[in-house]
């Protein structure tokens, strides 16, 4: 784990299996981690960085535990062997997000008065 400062933090996700995993095309699989979340209250988090070359979920369970739901979207088969690195993610906790209303919105590359989800 590396610190970033106090609220942030990159965290290595490896796979806690005994045996490797073979996950053929369109093959799914629940892979379990080395993490958990149960000390943070609040817990934002997204992936920075996959090591595996395939679609990767992240699931929390019930008892906070981080495990990943890995789909393989390529012909070739994967395997995904005990420890491997999975996921870097980026967690940050106890973060307060202040939101301000407005009625109007800002001129975009869009156009006057646009909306949409793309981020431009």
């Amino acid at each position: 784990m590396i610190k970033i400062n106090n609220n942030n933090r990159q965290i290595l996700i490896i796979s806690n299996i005994k045996k490797s995993i073979y996950i053929t095309y369109l093959e799914r699989k629940l892979i379990h981690t080395n993490f958990s979340i149960k000390k943070y209250k609040k817990n934002c988090f997204f992936i920075k960085k996959n090591f595996l070359l395939s679609l990767c979920i992240i699931h929390i369970t019930k008892k906070k535990e981080m495990k990943i739901i890995v789909i393989n979207t390529f012909l070739k088969p994967i395997i995904i062997n005990p420890f491997e690195k999975l996921l870097l993610i980026g967690l940050y906790y106890d973060t307060k997000i202040q939101w301000k209303e407005s009625m109007i919105l800002n001129k975009s590359k869009r156009g006057n008065k646009s909306f949409g989800s793309t981020g431009i």
